[in-house]
């Protein structure tokens, strides 16, 4: 086939069909089941109404599994949380800036990151206060981020666990992430709590797909979602069946295949979902070209052709699955 070209005018409807897709997402998930995948699908129910955690009461991954008591939430707004750094340090002001949180206080000192350890926080969460504390902190070097361990006031941690039975968090500062979609958007006000044991945090911890990393390019960040929760068609259904699982490369010089990668590729992602197909998903073989709603079909290229594709555009994932 005629590589880039080719994928991009076979592709255009999809585009064009994008507003229909992202309302029928259980649509898009039961194509993709019968069409590409061998027996990986869950049982999935509309998302619960907590939003950006996107609960999947049916079961399957989440985007985030922050919780506090009965509130699922993975946003603070920092405009409207009350930080206590010591019980005589009061924030004014909470930001975040250079990968990090930053605190104003009355007396116009400024505070960073470290400072907040043991910190107490409260925040609106459906109308209603919830109180937390960060409890630890722990920077990762091969990464260059830290991870925050949030827990309630009475010692509980706000984070299911994560494959390892801990439960870190990612921060990513001065982002909104709507459940729904699956989608980023720049807030300055909003805290986002990723869960290692979420998809997103998940992603930033495993391949290094967090905001700042990205430089703060949300369509690049909504790519490596889109990758991550194995949504091929954009719909904000994830239909991964376990984090991780898959070998990617991207452009900013995050991830790279090895020499033991996959001769076979599951396809390349951009902000929409998967842009070209390959043959191999994580979970299965995809012996056709997987269907999304409003009749539109993702194409299937070679290997040859996949390379193209990824090599134009630097917003790309390309995914492989692992041998």
């Amino acid at each position: 086939m005629g590589a880039t070209t080719t994928a991009t005018e076979r592709f255009g409807s999809r585009h064009a069909a994008r507003g229909r897709a992202r309302l029928r997402p259980l649509a898009a998930l039961a194509a993709l089941c019968g069409v590409t995948l061998t027996g990986a699908c869950d049982d999935v129910t509309p998302y619960a109404p907590e939003g950006e955690v996107s609960l999947r009461p049916g079961g399957g991954l989440r985007y985030d599994t922050n919780h506090v008591g009965s509130h699922h939430f993975s946003e603070l707004d920092l405009s409207k949380s009350s930080v206590w750094l010591a019980p005589w340090r009061l924030c004014v002001r909470i930001w975040w800036e250079d990968g990090m949180l930053w605190c104003e206080t009355g007396d116009g000192k400024v505070y960073a990151l470290l400072h907040f350890l043991g910190s107490t926080w409260t925040a609106d969460v459906d109308g209603e206060p919830v109180k937390l504390r960060l409890a630890d902190l722990k920077y990762i070097e091969e990464r260059d981020h830290w991870l925050a361990r949030f827990e309630d006031l009475d010692g509980n941690p706000t984070c299911d666990p994560d494959e390892n039975g801990e439960r870190w968090a990612l921060l990513y500062g001065n982002v909104h992430f709507d459940g729904a979609t699956g989608s980023f958007s720049h807030d300055e006000d909003t805290l986002h709590i990723a869960c290692l044991s979420g998809i997103l945090g998940d992603a930033g911890q495993r391949y290094g797909w967090t905001p700042d990393a990205l430089d703060g390019d949300l369509e690049a960040m909504d790519a490596a979602i889109r990758a991550a929760a194995f949504d091929p068609c954009g719909a904000g259904t994830p239909m991964a069946s376990a984090l991780g699982g898959f070998a990617a490369a991207d452009h900013h010089g995050l991830n790279a295949f090895g020499p033991g990668a996959s001769k076979l590729s599951e396809g390349v992602y951009d902000a929409q979902g998967m842009v070209c197909s390959g043959t191999q998903s994580r979970q299965g073989p995809i012996p056709n070209e997987p269907s999304c709603p409003g009749g539109v079909t993702i194409p299937v290229c070679d290997e040859a052709s996949l390379a193209t594709l990824f090599a134009s555009d630097a917003r790309l994932i390309w995914t492989k699955p692992i041998e």
